[in-house]
This record gives structure tokens, sequence and C-alpha cells, in this order.
């Protein structure tokens, strides 16, 4: 699908476009091969990939607009359903956990967007500004790293879990990735998750960034900003620190570790030994 420079994603997928047939803006196009009209007319990807091109939109889809005129159901839950003869590497207390997590990441992600909405809807001429980020739009650009970042996550703990299930199944099929490849993929999101919540907490309490970036680590930043009364006060520090001291935390940390910095190592050595 083709993108306008700067622009989310995100909210590129709720953009208000001239429907080529209705000439309304009533147009949503999620993806390439998911373009509906809400009056009903059919589309086809080249009139929605010109649209998008041409920059034939106006405002947004809030939350409520998908619901009400296409029938989008944000309530469907829960993801996982827990059985008695049911394989998982999880009881049925973490899939229920794995599930709230799902639907609180995607409340949120439509409360964001609808904030965004807002914003653009009280200065439309922000909205036109494509050649350079706004303030505005790179704090966006965070929470929505945040956002994909967990998504990322909980798709990687649920195909973890159907990796294991398949396994038993098919035992000697090599086409399936390793429960091993998903919990890899599960730490490097983690790691660029807590990336981007330090880099926003940095902004949030004012840690002077350097234009060297190995001066502006996660660790730095939150080196620094313990030493900031609002953060202290604030009740973050505390949640922060239960994460940061988790035992799984450091467990997927000393994973990502092994099995990316530790890994070149072992190439390196490789290449040095006699043939």
């Amino acid at each position: 699908m083709g993108e306008a420079k700067n622009e989310h994603v995100g909210l590129l997928r709720r953009r208000r476009f001239l429907c080529p047939k209705c000439k309304e803006h009533k147009m949503l196009i999620m993806k390439s091969d998911q373009i509906r009209c809400a009056n009903g007319c059919t589309v086809t990807p080249g009139q929605a990939n010109a649209a998008i091109k041409n920059r034939l939109y106006s405002g947004f889809f809030t939350t409520s607009d998908l619901e009400r005129l296409f029938g989008f159901d944000f309530s469907i839950y829960p993801v996982v359903r827990w059985k008695k003869d049911h394989k998982s590497l999880y009881s049925k207390g973490q899939l229920i956990k794995l599930n709230n997590i799902c639907h609180r990441h995607m409340n949120t992600d439509n409360l964001i967007h609808d904030i965004s909405i807002e914003y653009y809807r009280r200065y439309p001429e922000r909205d036109e500004i494509v050649r350079e980020l706004t303030h505005y739009d790179y704090l966006f650009n965070i929470i929505e790293d945040i956002m994909v970042c967990i998504n990322r996550m909980t798709k990687d703990m649920l195909l973890m879990d159907l990796s294991y299930q398949l396994s038993f199944h098919y035992k000697n099929d090599t086409r399936l990735f390793s429960i091993s490849h998903y919990y890899y993929c599960l730490s490097q999101h983690f790691y660029e998750c807590m990336e981007r919540i330090m880099l926003w907490f940095g902004l949030m309490y004012h840690f002077p960034f350097r234009e060297d970036g190995r001066k502006n680590t996660h660790y730095t930043i939150y080196k620094a900003i313990k030493k900031d009364p609002d953060f202290n006060n604030s009740g973050l520090r505390s949640i922060l620190e239960t994460v940061i001291g988790n035992n799984a935390r450091n467990s997927l940390l000393d994973w990502r570790s092994s099995s990316s910095h530790d890994l070149s190592k072992h190439l390196r050595n490789l290449n040095m030994m006699p043939p």
C-alpha cells in the first residue's frame, strides 16, 4: 500500500478517502486488499492506491465511526480459549492474563488514534506538514513504536504456544519455527520496547540528550531521571522498577544477548579457526 511521506501507518488506515464510485469521503483503506466504502461501493486496489498517492482524503474515521459504519466489533474476546485437553505452555490463569493484555492493547491503540484524530481536527493545518516531523509527530511515533512492540510481543507469546502445540503433530516437519525462535523475537521486541519507553521518560523528565547516541542508553536515562523528584512522586518509578527488577525481564535480556552479541563472538571465533 502506497504511503505519503512521514504518514503514520495507523492514521493512514483511519483516513476518510474519496470513493471513486459514490464520490463521498467514506472509503476506508486498511490494506491493499482490505478496502471498504460505507455506501457499499466496490473499489479496486488500483483505485485505492491512486487515492492514497493523490491524497484524496478529508478527515478520519474514529473508533465509533468504524463500529457504526463498518460493523467493527472491538469487544471480540478472548484471543485464546483454554481447554482441559489443550497442550499449552501456559496455565489457564496465564492465558487469561495474555488475553487481557491483547484486549487492553487494542483499546489503548484505538484511544491513541482517536486522540490524534482530535488533535488534527483542532489543528488541521498541521495535518498537511509532510516535509518534516513536528514535535507532536515525533512523540506520536514513539508511542506508536511502543504499541507496535507490545503487539509483536503478544503475538510472539501466542506463536510460541502454537509452535509447542504443532510440535506434537508434526514432529519431523522442518518448516516449523522452534519455540526458541519466537522467544528470541520476544526478547528483541521487549528490548526495543524498553528503549522507547525510556526515551519517552527521558523526554518527559528533561533528560539532557546528547548527539552521541551511545550516551543516551536507556540505562543512562533511567539513572538520571531517578534523581528527578517529579518522576519519583509520579508513581511511575515503582511500576518501572517492578519491570526492571523482574526475573523474567532479566531472562529475556540474557537470551537476547546470548542470541545476538554472543553469537557474533562465536562466529568470529569460528572464522579465526584454521581450516
